[in-house]
């Protein structure tokens, strides 16, 4: 309501990931994702991030995020 641009600084493992994405396709001052991937392969990410499955899941949530025409940086 203030007119504040704003990111989303993420891991992309999201609790409602299809929620999350309708709600920010209708916010008009959302930037965009930063999502952060450790690595190319399941197993240097979840090394980094240490959980099982968090490479999938993460990229599954930048694949519906793209889908959706929300921006999206990976770092």
């Amino acid at each position: 309501d203030k007119g504040y641009r704003f990111t989303i600084f993420t891991n992309g493992r999201w609790l409602d990931p299809d929620s999350l994405i309708r709600l920010l396709k209708k916010t008009r001052n959302f930037n965009g994702f930063l999502i952060s991937l450790h690595g190319t392969t399941a197993f240097t990410h979840e090394s980094f991030s240490g959980k099982a499955g968090s490479f999938n899941e993460t990229l599954d949530n930048i694949r519906r995020a793209s889908k959706a025409k929300l921006p999206i940086t990976i770092s």
